[in-house]
């Protein structure tokens, strides 16, 4: 199985350009896993002990419509974590995704 490990740049236009290579790189090289950072759709929430209630509701809204466009990581399947929010908690959930 060939499986791509990534870092992605945690400011929002550098995360365009490094989504870009990514998804060049998963393609040329015939990926069947890609590897996401956690959460790695939004400025990392976790950086002070303070939670941030808007900051994470946006983060949740930004990571549905990135989690749109990870079939242009297909036929890879997908590994990662987004922020969600269920019950009026926070979590960070684990996910796997295929086309």
């Amino acid at each position: 199985m060939k499986v791509t490990v990534c870092e992605l740049r945690n400011d929002l236009d550098a995360l365009k350009q490094d989504w870009q290579s990514l998804v060049s790189h998963v393609q040329s090289e015939g990926s069947e896993l890609v590897l996401l950072p956690e959460m790695a759709f939004y400025p990392w929430l976790a950086k002070t002990r303070q939670v941030d209630p808007v900051a994470w509701e946006t983060s949740v809204e930004a990571h549905d419509q990135w989690m749109l466009r990870l079939d242009e990581l297909s036929p890879a399947i997908v590994v990662s974590s987004r922020p969600v929010i269920r019950h009026g908690k926070r979590f960070n959930e684990g996910f796997i995704w295929d086309a």
